[in-house]
């Protein structure tokens, strides 16, 4: 239970950066550019919750609290790094178009892993963010 508790969070952090960052991301001027650009901001957090639950599947809670940590480690530098995506790809803000393709190639390059798990939902929540940006998945 408490190793459910552990990924989750991680999961979330993960998904507020994803949330965070489509009103960002998805502005790029070149899809490719934008996609390699989000995958770059989350692919360490991405990578962390894969051992995240690989140490789960082993039963391993000492590989999963440390996961737990290094998530915690890495939340700042997500957030910075979704922050300045915002800032360099604000003009194209309003092109519905672009950020889906873009969001399409997001799931090409960088799926976000899924869970699996009885109660949980497979991959990251789907929705709109509160910024009205398409969230997948």
């Amino acid at each position: 239970m408490k190793s459910q508790i552990i990924l989750r969070g991680a999961l979330l952090l993960v998904a507020a950066g994803s949330v965070f960052s489509f009103s960002s991301v998805a502005l790029a001027a070149d899809v490719d550019t934008a996609a390699a650009d989000y995958c770059k901001c989350a692919e360490p957090a991405l990578s962390e919750i894969k051992n995240m639950q690989q140490a789960m599947s082993s039963g391993d809670m000492a590989a999963l609290q440390r996961s737990a940590a290094v998530m915690s480690e890495k939340s700042m530098a997500l957030q910075n790094c979704f922050g300045e995506l915002q800032q360099n790809y604000q003009h194209l803000e309003n092109d519905e178009g672009f950020k889906q393709a873009v969001t399409a190639e997001i799931e090409k390059r960088c799926p976000r892993p899924t869970m699996g798990m009885a109660g949980m939902p497979a991959g990251m929540p789907m929705g709109t963010a509160p910024s009205g940006m398409p969230v997948t998945r």
